[in-house]
């Protein structure tokens, strides 16, 4: 492009007189690209209305570089675009179509709304009715996403609420659902709502109100579903929420509200204990075989913070018992902590013989905190669990089965008794090896031989023979030497064999010297010796 023309454009571009703004305009439809385009920017850069309008009725018409021209100024376009789809020519209305759809200039849509809300003719209503749907539909997936910098989101969407509100306070004048339906959709963006808004879906004499509840009873629309839910966190929920919920038993909706209860504040739980009933409390074994597993437990804790009876809630939770994934019956065992009956009794009896270890682990932890008679008993059922969740509730559940308090009791106790609660604290108790070494370790004789018979009597020679190997080479206390040796006679590795090899050439005692040769002995003959 020659720098004469480009000056030209630029003088043009500054003035905004009438022949000037004719200039660029008919620039703006030359043959020569850099031409159109030059000329396009000069009619945005100083919001030449006219030039603007001719942009639109050619929209079908424009190079690339044109339309990424409007769209990085969409903003200015919004009464251009209402007029023109507001046109008698059916041209510019198709070229107005384009442009919204392909632009989606979000400033349009508080004047759109307020075009409908005026009484525009209705021979427009359904294009005026489409770009708001069009609109509405993107602005909020803009508006939960990325947000853009030059985009006001704010004063769009506190204009349209305004205009909102006004057309619901004269509800009885034109009765449209589209209000409605734009309204449900920015709700859940709206900082708060007001006068008309609130007494909407509040108060059930509202004229608007029957429309509204059929709405959100009715609808599979993601935003009605998202208004309920967000509603429902309010610390004064409208009535049309709480009967909402009361109502609704279809999958979809049971789903976003199950789900929703396990991420709301209290304020959440707290509504749900106003709803006494549920119309879907007689379809619980259907909608469990229709969720899947994770939504269980979100079902559970929706029951457990409602208001429904208790009864009807344990007839829930046996349901949820019987025909719920794990994840449902562990929230079960969760629900009934804190309550104390015989039947919730029984049913934790119940969970706790659950073929789901999840399931055990939590009903295990509750029998001895409610006292049960059979605690202990039902606990020592299940030390032979291969599960590692259930061995580490029995520890937390069964303290007096541990190597520290066997130790704290030692002397009180009866050899047959200390070999009963090793049979059982090895099972149960991972620190059990760590603590008899810390025995075995200490500079006490006495401490040191009931660590040794505790091996003996526990059989974890071979769990720990290279500490035993290290204790014999480090012993004063002769008889403890000797013990020590006759444990690795139950020894089966190459390293304590060859010290009992070592001992019986070279001890300085024959005795033990004596001892090492038969103990080597022994091990040859069962097949570990090397």
């Amino acid at each position: 492009m020659s720098t004469a023309f480009q000056k030209t454009i630029k003088i043009l571009a500054a003035s905004k007189t009438q022949e000037t703004n004719h200039a660029l305009r008919s620039a703006m439809k030359s043959s020569y690209k850099p031409i159109r385009i030059a000329a396009s920017h000069a009619i945005v850069s100083h919001r030449n209305q006219q030039g603007l309008a001719d942009l639109i009725r050619r929209f079908d018409e424009l190079d690339p570089e044109q339309r990424l021209l409007l769209s990085e100024n969409r903003s200015q376009l919004a009464p251009v675009l209402r007029n023109s789809l507001l046109s008698d020519s059916a041209e510019i209305h198709k070229n107005a179509v384009l442009a919204l759809e392909k632009l989606s200039p979000y400033e349009l849509l508080p004047q759109l709304l307020r075009c409908i809300e005026q009484g525009t003719p209705s021979g427009y209503i359904g294009a005026l009715t489409w770009g708001v749907n069009l609109l509405v539909k993107r602005f909020v997936a803009e508006f939960d996403g990325t947000r853009p910098k030059n985009i006001s989101y704010g004063h769009i969407l506190t204009e349209s609420i305004d205009i909102l509100q006004k057309a619901i306070g004269t509800w009885r004048r034109h009765e449209r659902e589209l209000f409605i339906n734009v309204f449900l959709k920015l709700y859940p963006r709206m900082e708060q709502c007001h006068g008309e808004l609130l007494e909407m879906i509040s108060n059930p004499k509202h004229p608007a109100y029957p429309v509204f509840l059929k709405k959100i009873l009715e609808s599979r629309e993601p935003e009605v579903l998202q208004f309920v839910v967000q509603s429902l966190s309010h610390t004064s929920p409208p009535s049309s929420t709480l009967v909402t919920v009361a109502r609704r038993k279809d999958r979809l909706f049971l789903k976003v509200l199950f789900e929703s209860v396990g991420f709301k504040m209290d304020t959440f739980r707290e509504n749900l204990s106003k709803i006494h009933h549920f119309d879907w409390i007689d379809s619980v074994t259907q909608i469990l075989n229709d969720l899947a597993e994770g939504y269980h437990r979100f079902l559970v804790e929706f029951v457990q913070y409602s208001g429904i009876p208790e009864d009807k809630k344990h007839r829930i939770y046996d349901q949820v018992m019987k025909y719920g994934k794990s994840d449902g019956r562990v929230a079960v065992v969760e629900a009934l902590t804190d309550l104390r009956s015989s039947l919730t009794d029984r049913m934790i009896l119940e969970l706790a013989d659950d073929p789901s270890p999840d399931v055990q682990t939590a009903a295990l932890l509750q029998l001895r905190r409610r006292g049960l008679r059979s605690a202990t008993e039902k606990l020592m059922q299940y030390v032979d669990s291969p599960h590692p969740n259930v061995k580490k509730a029995l520890y937390l559940e069964l303290p007096e089965f541990r190597m520290k308090r066997l130790f704290e009791n030692y002397t009180a106790l009866t050899a047959e008794q200390r070999r009963a609660m090793m049979k059982v604290i090895k099972k149960i108790d991972p620190q059990m090896k760590g603590d008899i070494l810390c025995e075995l370790r200490v500079s006490d004789s006495q401490r040191q031989n009931r660590a040794l018979e505790c091996i003996a009597a526990s059989q974890m020679v071979t769990e720990l023979e290279d500490e035993l190997i290290h204790f014999a080479k480090n012993t004063q206390n002769r008889e403890l030497k000797i013990q020590t040796l006759k444990l690795l006679a139950a020894g089966t590795r190459k390293s304590s064999f060859d010290y009992l090899t070592s001992i019986s050439r070279r001890d300085s005692s024959p005795e033990i010297r004596d001892l090492a040769q038969k103990l080597r002995q022994i091990r040859i003959n069962i097949g570990t010796g090397f």
